[in-house]
């Protein structure tokens, strides 16, 4: 179900089917999968593409959506989220045989992505997709034809899983390889930000193909969560979100200090869906922090947000939607399939570091815990693992319950400069630093199966610190003389901002400024190919000059 308070339709998305395999109910999940894989258009793709509806205003394209390949057959691309699912539930399971049933849904889908959602720029044809509703925040989230990171991050994790899965179901690997790299290559060249440090959330298709830098929490969740980044540039991806994206502080009695939520966004004004908060989105963030090396962090945002909405809510114990901190909405959607499956994902794969590949033979674990924390357990349908911390030794068991037995590599945040010895089961036991520029210094040890393994360090030397949060920085204050003075030629309209939170930027491409006008308030960046300044300056009516098609804001003295 989408929901069974709000929403109560039989939907394939969002996130929430994630749970099944989290939570080790894999019966479940592929229950999940081939019904879905049974709703699949399969008719014959038309010789040519149909045209955009008239009766919509050109604004749809129902024909093409509903087209071979499409899964929901609904107002939503939710092939992506169910797709990424899948080929998760193969991680989990290692199941061959389940794949290649499954596997001519996968390629319709990514046919179906390519065919309707591939934009090409510049000389070589670079690819990234344009999202069309294909997240939860996309309701009033569009980028009329333009690559986006999110949707180009799914495409090119879909298509690397597509490429290690091919050979194992009989089919050529080839052109999965060629396009997950094309994206890769695309989104990099394409969208990368070096001084932000982020990937921008969208290329414009049209016009001057400009670049959009103000990257949602969504963006920078779902490229983590594909593998995009190297462990640098993840990094420094957390580091933009802890500079751009509103934290909000939950405080309370007895609430522990510095906890806090995540925005959707930094964008105004306010509208739907697209700077809320929300539950599965500060999650998902928390996660992408936990796969960044961050794992101090992860843990404020997530028992923050645990705390907003099961525990500080008018709902108690539920995982819901919306928090009571959303300025407008609060928690009036309080049930949602999507939060449970980030929650699970975030506390499974985040907190515990549970991530099998048991495609490639492998249970991989890299404990995000807190340093301050000296025990941790877990029991799992799929495996039973616990953490002591006892001075300066550290204790890690791992009883796995897969079907086949996996080989075991466990990452591990170093705690000190040193390890003074390392052992499994007993007997000395080889390890090795993981030499990644940006995250915390981790080592790994690999292990043979068994049914039962208890790795014990002795760490010696100096203490090795977690990472800070970076603070946003402080907002200069533009007097109004320091704005840009209109022409001489220039018309003169009024603009009153009291009480509209819908007007939308207004830019002057020439003088190089970008307005974005809400309540009270204006944001005016000098910009140039990837550098955005932020100044901020209050007001309450301002004049819109026009010169040449192009718009200049300037506030009233």
């Amino acid at each position: 179900m989408h929901g069974a308070i709000a929403w109560r339709t039989k939907l394939l998305g969002w996130r929430g089917p994630y749970v099944l395999d989290t939570l080790g109910w894999h019966d479940r999940a592929r229950t999940h999968f081939t019904y879905w894989a049974g709703r699949q258009n399969t008719d014959t793709i038309p010789e040519n593409f149909p045209p955009a509806d008239e009766k919509s205003n050109l604004a749809r394209n129902e024909a093409g959506l509903h087209s071979n390949g499409d899964i929901s057959n609904s107002h939503y691309d939710m092939n992506l989220v169910y797709v990424d699912a899948l080929f998760r539930h193969l991680l989990w399971t290692g199941d061959v045989e389940f794949a290649k049933k499954m596997w001519p849904v996968i390629e319709r889908h990514l046919a179906w992505e390519r065919r309707l959602f591939r934009r090409e720029f510049g000389p070589e044809k670079l690819p990234l997709y344009e999202a069309f509703a294909a997240i939860w925040a996309s309701d009033d989230l569009q980028y009329h034809g333009g690559g986006t990171a999110h949707a180009s991050a799914y495409n090119y994790y879909h298509n690397k899983m597509a490429a290690r899965i091919a050979p194992l179901v009989g089919a050529n690997p080839a052109p999965y390889i060629s396009e997950a790299s094309l994206i890769a290559r695309g989104m990099r060249e394409l969208l990368w930000l070096p001084e932000e440090g982020t990937f921008a959330e969208f290329k414009d298709l049209l016009g001057r193909q400009l670049v959009h830098p103000s990257a949602a929490l969504w963006t920078f969740y779902h490229t983590m969560d594909s593998e995009v980044p190297t462990p640098k540039e993840a990094w420094l991806m957390t580091q933009q979100v802890d500079r751009v994206i509103p934290h909000l502080p939950v405080s309370g009695p007895e609430v522990p200090a510095d906890l806090y939520t995540l925005a959707e966004s930094n964008w105004m004004p306010y509208d739907w869906s697209i700077n809320n908060v929300v539950l599965a989105e500060a999650l998902h963030g928390a996660l992408g922090f936990w796969q960044a090396g961050r794992p101090e962090e992860a843990w404020r945002i997530t028992k923050g947000t645990l705390l907003a909405g099961m525990y500080m809510g008018i709902s108690p114990g539920n995982v819901g939607a919306m928090s009571y901190l959303d300025v407008y909405r609060r928690e009036s959607q309080r049930d949602f399939s999507d939060g449970c499956g980030v929650l699970s994902r975030a506390i499974i794969e985040g907190l515990f570091g549970v991530r099998p590949d048991l495609l490639a033979g492998e249970l991989r674990l890299t404990p995000g815990f807190p340093i301050t924390w000296d025990h941790a357990g877990l029991q799992h349908p799929n495996i039973s693992f616990s953490f002591r911390r006892v001075g300066e030794r550290d204790t890690y068991v791992v009883e796995p319950k897969f079907a086949q037995p996996q080989k075991l590599r466990l990452q591990l945040t170093a705690a000190r400069e040193r390890v003074a010895s390392a052992e499994a089961n007993g007997q000395p036991i080889q390890w090795r630093w993981v030499t990644e520029v940006g995250a915390q210094a981790r080592i790994e040890i690999e292990s043979p199966a068994a049914a039962r393994t208890e790795i014990t360090l002795t760490w010696a030397g100096a203490s090795i610190p977690r990472a800070a949060r970076h603070a946003a920085p402080e907002i200069a204050k533009i007097a109004l003389t320091d704005l840009p003075a209109p022409s001489e030629h220039a018309s003169l309209d009024i603009v009153d901002l009291a009480g509209n939170r819908r007007l939308r930027p207004a830019c002057s491409s020439r003088e190089k400024w970008w307005t974005y006008l809400a309540p009270k308030w204006s944001s005016l960046c000098h910009t140039g190919r990837t550098r955005c300044e932020e100044h901020s300056v209050h007001i309450a009516v301002g004049k819109l000059f026009t010169r040449s098609g192009h718009s200049t804001f300037r506030p009233c003295a």
